[in-house]
């Protein structure tokens, strides 16, 4: 919408991203010519597979087993399309102390199935805090992955089981790097299992250039 492709509609409209994990529908909604916000369906519904014990992700998280929540919250690989190793913590405070062990990291998640580490905390009915890290991929922290949101909501629905309708969460991610951020995520239960999962967000622009290509 910044680049002007599409056109700020007031009320709803939606755009279709081509991803490589296939096409994600984006709804957007505007109200008095601003984009308020914008809603991506996932492409690929949640799946998930065995992850490093709570051990092992403590000695690249400078953290204790003990941090780490055990049974249904037990940390898994997730993924609706980009796959994250996901755990939770038993407090923010234990969030607020991860420390990432470089060499250890690579170590253990080179090889892994995923690289990118997600860690979350609940601070309350239907509201998450997280973390992400990407260090082998040059992301030291992400203020706010959508992609990762998304997983995390179909881990929750399996910790969580819901046996039909609507589950909603809030996360708030960034917070420990100053740069907060609130993603919305929505899934969708029918028969015991996830039939669509949805995140919803809004942005600001912090900054806009041009770019120079020699030759060009």
């Amino acid at each position: 919408c910044h680049l002007g492709l599409h056109a700020l509609n007031e009320g709803r409209s939606t755009l279709v991203l081509g991803e490589n994990v296939g096409p994600v529908p984006v709804t957007l909604r505007v109200k008095d010519g601003e984009l308020e916000s914008a809603e991506l369906s996932v492409a690929q519904l949640p799946q998930f597979e065995p992850a490093p014990d709570a051990e092992a992700l403590a000695a690249i998280t400078g953290l204790a087993a003990a941090d780490f929540a055990g049974g249904a919250y037990a940390p898994r690989f997730a993924s609706c399309g980009a796959k994250f190793l996901m755990a939770v913590l038993n407090s923010t405070e234990a969030l607020g102390r991860v420390q990432i062990q470089g060499g250890g990291y690579a170590e253990l998640l080179r090889s892994a199935p995923s690289q990118d580490l997600w860690l979350a905390a609940s601070v309350g009915e239907g509201r998450w805090q997280a973390r992400m890290f990407a260090p082998l991929m040059g992301i030291p922290e992400d203020p706010a992955t959508g992609s990762a949101a998304a997983a995390f909501g179909g881990f929750l629905a399996e910790a969580e089981p819901l046996a039909a309708g609507t589950q909603r969460w809030q996360i708030d991610q960034g917070i420990e790097m100053g740069r907060p951020s609130q993603l919305f995520v929505e899934l969708d239960r029918a028969e015991h299992q996830t039939r669509a999962v949805r995140v919803r967000g809004a942005a600001v622009m912090i900054s806009d250039g041009q770019m120079r290509v020699a030759g060009a």
